[in-house]
């Protein structure tokens, strides 16, 4: 990024702006010494609140048509990497080699950005670390699909809050693949509907209206809404009588979904909703979105949701 007359904007040249960096860092570039690497630049360059899931895709095959090299490297803006660092998760698992998604709260080359930092973790990570899709941030190597953006401001500004230590090795499972009718990506629509107090039943019904796939649920807690009010329930069944797949998260940064905790769980259980349990909204949404583009059965969805591809969900409770 440099400052362009209405603020940051993608620019060219980030090879010869790292070289440059390198040079005034000897003990960083020392580290680096016995890496090669190259940088492919991506045509457009875009700022990442204009990466679609288009693009997520195209990231996919482009890495997956690379060959030869110990790691890869992709570097993201910050405001959606989390989604695309969970849909890589899908698209690569099973991918032999790191994978590793960064970028920097601040621009390479101005004064004090960790951008310089962030580049030589990913690439010490890149060609030592383990097989898989991760993103490096502020010296923390984190499972891509458990990843969320948790601060807009300090050089921390990602986390892994639900992911647990056992969770130590991603999962060996083949990563999404086109059904025999893969839909096009302008086909697939999936809501996000965050539950609040006095919530407009007028604007759910509208949204229920425009037949999305999928509404995934942001509910208090573990996972209770307002299961006094029969209009909204009346609302859900009309979306999952109408084919369209609801599903539970939790709007907590840390917990999961539990439906037989508390009374108004109960409701969501009997409507069918999907318990997506300790599944980041970034993993879910993009998780939904490629299961439908790639064509999978609506009945199918549900268990393919909560089956690990990448570590984004825990095994439910023995």
């Amino acid at each position: 990024m440099l400052t362009g007359t209405s603020g940051l904007v993608p620019a060219p040249g980030l090879s010869q702006r790292f070289e440059t960096a390198l040079n005034t860092a000897p003990d960083k570039r020392d580290s680096l010494r016995n890496i090669s690497w190259s940088f492919v630049e991506r045509t457009p360059l875009l700022d990442s609140a204009n990466m679609t899931p288009a693009d997520w895709e195209s990231i996919a095959l482009d890495c997956l048509d690379i060959e030869g090299l110990a790691g890869l490297i992709i570097i993201h803006g910050t405001d959606t990497l989390a989604y695309t660092a969970s849909a890589l998760a899908y698209l690569l698992a099973g991918i032999s080699i790191p994978v590793i998604i960064t970028g920097s709260q601040q621009p390479l080359g101005v004064t004090s950005s960790d951008a310089l930092d962030n580049l030589q973790g990913a690439m010490l990570a890149a060609c030592r670390g383990e097989a898989g899709v991760w993103v490096y941030f502020h010296q923390q190597l984190m499972l891509a699909a458990r990843t969320v953006k948790k601060d807009a401001i300090h050089f921390d500004g990602f986390a892994a809050p639900r992911a647990k230590p056992a969770l130590c090795a991603l999962a060996n499972e083949k990563p999404l693949t086109p059904q025999a009718m893969p839909r096009d990506w302008a086909d697939v629509n999936v809501a996000v509907v965050q539950m609040l107090p006095g919530y407009s039943m007028q604007q759910l019904s509208a949204l229920i209206d425009t037949r999305p796939n999928a509404i995934i649920l942001a509910l208090y807690g573990l996972g209770t809404l307002a299961d006094q009010n029969t209009k909204l329930l009346a609302l859900l069944a009309t979306a999952r009588d109408s084919n369209i797949v609801l599903v539970a998260i939790s709007q907590c940064y840390i917990g999961t979904i539990d439906f037989d905790r508390y009374q108004p769980g109960q409701a969501l259980k009997q409507l069918g909703v999907v318990n997506a349990r300790d599944m980041t909204l970034e993993a879910t949404y993009c998780k939904l979105m490629l299961l439908f583009r790639m064509g999978y059965p609506c009945v199918e969805i549900p268990k393919l949701l909560c089956s690990s591809i990448a570590n984004e969900i825990s095994p439910p409770p023995t």
